[in-house]
């Protein structure tokens, strides 16, 4: 499909530069609310800006609020959330737009959440459902799709806190069988030099490549 992969290279030449991306992530007050330091998204969009990121991570509602300090950063629109963390069990997912309608507002790429072994047949297969609808959508459109998948299994030793290597294989395998493009790993489950990288200089492979984020302390 020519078009849908020039779609997609002309987006992610905005993510990453020279075959390299640096990330601002600033969704989590869509599920923690307020956080010190959160409180002007603008600001901490011209902080990205000026200071060598090539994207920011965000929810079209912080981007409204800074559309003007965007500058030529590339735009990774939030596209799902869960419940408030008030509200119940953050394994509950909902859209907030489609992909048509993140390419209305202006986004290079999207990003949805999905977990994994979390023990409940009904909310995995809704989230994976989620996860499938969506790709076709990118597929459809040329908009490249990143995939937040994180493990989240029950462990019977009680100091396994973090997914193991095999769990984190299962993710990565599953975000190649969905088609993403990219994905995101937190920073406190692998290492890069864990994580077989395909060629930096083609963005539109056809292997998912995945992204290490550093997260808030106690947060995921």
């Amino acid at each position: 499909m020519i078009a849908t992969s020039m779609g997609k290279r002309l987006r992610m030449r905005r993510v990453f530069r020279n075959g390299k991306a640096l990330v601002l992530p600033m969704d989590h007050p869509i599920y923690f609310g307020p956080q010190p330091g959160t409180e002007d998204p603008a600001r901490l969009v011209a902080l990205a800006r000026d200071h060598g990121a090539t994207a920011v991570l965000m929810t079209a509602g912080a981007l409204r609020t800074a559309v003007d300090c965007v500058g030529d950063l590339g735009i990774i629109l939030r596209i799902d959330t869960t419940l408030s963390h008030m509200g119940g069990p953050d394994t509950i997912m909902h859209l907030l737009h489609n992909a048509e309608e993140a390419a209305a507002l202006g986004a290079d790429m999207v990003v949805l959440n999905c977990y994994l072994g979390i023990g409940d047949c009904q909310i995995e297969s809704a989230l994976l459902t989620k996860l499938a609808t969506v790709a076709a959508e990118c597929e459809r459109i040329g908009m490249p799709l990143c995939g937040e998948i994180i493990p989240r299994v029950s462990y019977k030793d009680p100091a396994q806190k973090m997914p193991t290597s095999a769990d984190l294989a299962m993710a990565i395998r599953l975000g190649l069988e969905y088609g993403f493009l990219h994905g995101l790993l937190p920073r406190q489950s692998a290492r890069a030099d864990h994580v077989d990288q395909p060629d930096s200089g083609d963005c539109c492979n056809n292997h998912p490549r995945f992204i290490l984020l550093a997260t808030l302390a106690g947060h995921h």
